[in-house]
C-alpha cells in the first residue's frame, strides 16, 4: 500500500526551503582566486555563521539592505578588447565580507557561495542602491500592463464616435443589439485611435476588450432562423415533436408548391400576376474606406425590391432616412406596394394580383396594407382581386435574395458618397428604379386612411342583446 503524501502549506514550503538552505551537509564549494586568497581569509564555520545569519532575517527588505552594505562597485581600469565588437561593462563589482567589524573584500564566488545567492540577485541589489529603494516593489505597485482609467474613458468616447444601426432582421422594439457599418473592423478603430491619441499606450488586445463591453456587432445581421426548426434540432425527439415538426415542414412544401403554381401560371396567363416582395439590408452612406468617414452619421438608405415572376421584371423602390421617408414601416412598404399594383392595375387584360413576402406584421401583414389595397381595388378599372400570401417565418428565400446578392456585389467594390450612387449602381444592373416620396411616387399615411376604409375591427357589438362576438372581416393569410 502506497503511503499517502502530506499536503504541505505555502508557510510549511517556505520554511522547509529556508530550512534546506541553512544545511550544510556537503562541504561548501571553495574559490580558488589567488588574487585575493579568500580562502585564507576565512573558514568554513564562519562562512556558515553568516549565511545563517543571512537567511535568518525576516523581511525582504532588510536582507537587500544587509547584502547592499557588502556590494559596491567602481570604473574598470582597462580594456583589452580592442575591436569593441561587443558592448562591455562599465563597471566591477566589488565584493566583501564582515569580520572583527571590518569589510574584508573577496572574489564573486566566495560572495555568492557564503550567502547562496545568484549573480542576478547581486545585480537587483546593486541597482536598489543605487536609486536608494528597498521597499517590497511589488507591494502597491501599479503594473504597466495596467491600462489607467482616464485611457479607458478616451477609448469608449473614441468608440461611441462611430454611428451604428439597428438590425435589418430583427425588428422587434424591445432589441437592443445594434452594428457597426459593414467593413469597419476593430483593427481600424484601434489604429484610427492611435493616429488620434499618439502619446497613449493600449494594446489591441485591451481595447478589443473594451469594444466587447458594448452590445455591438461587427458582422452583417444573417437571416432569421426558424424556431420550430431550432427548437427540433435540439430536442430529445420525441413523438410530440417529431408530429410537430412533420406539420411544419408539410406547411412549407405546400406554400412553396403553391408559389411555383402561381409562377407558372403567371408566365402563361394573361389576366393573373404574380409578385414577391422583400426589404433589403439597410445600406449606410457615404461608404468609404477612409478612416474619416467612419466617424460621420450615416444616412440610412431603403430599397424595397418588387419582382414579377412572370414577366422577370424587378423594381426597386428607394427612400432614405434624409428624406420624407425616414423609416421603414408600414406607410412605406404599402405606398411602394400601391404604386406598383396601380400601374399594373391600366392593364385592360389583368383581371388578378397575387403578392408574396415575409411575416414581418409591421411591414407586410398589417391592416394597414390591406386598407390600402382596398382602396385600390375599389379605384381600379379592370382589376377585381388581391390576394396577400405569406412564407413560412425562417422560410422566406425568394428571387429578391438573389437581386439583393447581385447588389450586394455591386456596391461592395465601389465606394459611396450619396444615396443617389445606390440608384446609379441599380440601373447598371438593369433594374427599374422608383424613389419613393417624390410627386409621381408619395407616401400615404396609411393609419389615417384605414380608419375610414375599414369599418369594422376585430369585434362587433350587437345592439340587440348586447354581446360581443369575433368578426372575420378579412382573409390575409394562407
Amino acid at each position: 500500500r502506497k503511503s499517502e503524501k502530506k499536503r504541505v502549506g505555502p508557510e510549511e514550503k517556505r520554511e522547509t526551503k529556508r530550512l534546506k538552505m541553512t544545511k550544510f551537509d556537503e562541504p561548501m564549494k571553495q574559490c580558488q582566486c589567488k588574487r585575493l586568497s579568500c580562502f585564507d581569509k576565512f573558514s568554513i564555520e564562519e562562512q556558515i555563521s553568516m549565511r545563517e545569519e543571512y537567511w535568518n532575517i525576516d523581511t525582504y527588505e532588510e536582507k537587500n539592505l544587509y547584502l547592499a552594505r557588502l556590494l559596491d562597485k567602481e570604473h574598470k581600469h582597462r580594456t583589452t578588447n580592442l575591436n569593441h565588437k561587443k558592448r562591455e561593462r562599465e563597471y566591477n563589482k566589488i565584493y566583501h565580507l564582515p569580520k572583527d567589524d571590518a569589510l574584508i573584500r573577496v572574489c564573486k564566488v566566495m560572495f555568492e557561495e557564503t550567502f547562496g545567492v545568484s549573480q542576478k540577485k547581486c545585480a537587483i541589489v546593486l541597482k536598489k542602491k543605487e536609486e536608494m529603494s528597498f521597499g517590497h516593489e511589488r507591494k502597491n505597485k501599479i503594473s504597466s500592463n495596467v491600462t489607467k482609467k482616464e485611457v479607458h474613458k478616451k477609448v469608449k468616447s473614441h468608440i461611441e464616435k462611430f454611428p451604428s444601426v439597428s438590425s435589418h432582421y430583427i425588428r422587434r422594439k424591445y432589441t437592443a443589439k445594434r452594428y457597426f457599418e459593414h467593413g469597419l473592423t476593430v483593427a481600424k478603430m484601434y489604429n484610427a485611435f492611435r493616429e488620434e491619441n499618439p502619446g497613449l499606450k493600449i494594446s489591441l488586445s485591451t481595447y478589443k476588450k473594451i469594444v466587447d463591453q458594448y452590445n455591438i456587432g461587427f458582422h452583417k445581421p444573417k437571416n432569421d432562423k426558424c424556431g420550430i426548426c431550432t427548437q427540433y434540432e435540439n430536442s430529445t425527439k420525441t413523438d410530440a415533436d417529431i408530429e410537430n415538426y412533420t406539420r411544419h415542414r408539410k406547411f412549407i412544401d405546400d406554400s412553396r408548391l403553391l408559389q411555383k403554381k402561381d409562377k407558372a401560371k403567371a408566365q402563361v396567363d394573361p389576366s393573373f400576376e404574380a409578385l414577391v416582395c422583400d426589404m433589403e439590408a439597410v445600406r449606410p452612406c457615404p461608404k468609404s474606406p477612409v478612416s474619416a468617414f467612419f466617424y460621420v452619421t450615416k444616412i440610412s438608405c431603403y430599397n424595397y425590391t418588387v419582382y414579377s415572376l412572370g414577366s422577370h421584371n424587378v423594381t426597386c423602390y428607394t427612400w432614405n432616412s434624409g428624406g420624407r421617408g425616414k423609416q421603414r414601416g408600414a406607410d412605406e412598404i404599402s405606398s411602394a406596394l400601391y404604386h406598383y399594383i396601380l400601374g399594373l392595375s391600366v392593364v385592360p387584360s389583368l383581371k388578378e394580383v397575387v403578392v408574396w413576402s415575409d411575416t414581418c406584421s409591421g411591414q407586410n401583414r398589417n391592416q394597414y396594407l390591406c386598407s390600402l389595397l382596398i382602396r385600390l381595388l375599389r379605384e381600379a378599372k379592370y382589376l377585381k382581386k388581391i390576394t396577400l400570401k405569406y412564407f413560412t417565418p425562417g422560410h422566406n428565400q425568394s428571387e429578391c435574395d438573389n437581386v439583393h446578392s447581385v447588389l450586394e456585389r455591386k456596391i461592395k467594390s465601389v465606394e459611396v458618397y450619396h444615396p443617389n450612387d445606390m440608384k446609379v449602381l441599380m440601373r447598371s444592373a438593369k433594374y427599374n428604379v422608383e424613389s419613393l416620396g417624390e410627386n409621381h411616387c408619395p407616401i400615404y399615411d396609411v393609419k389615417q386612411s384605414s380608419k375610414d376604409i375599414i369599418v369594422n375591427r376585430n369585434k362587433y357589438k350587437l345592439s340587440d342583446h348586447g354581446k360581443v362576438q369575433t368578426v372575420s372581416w378579412m382573409k390575409n393569410k394562407i
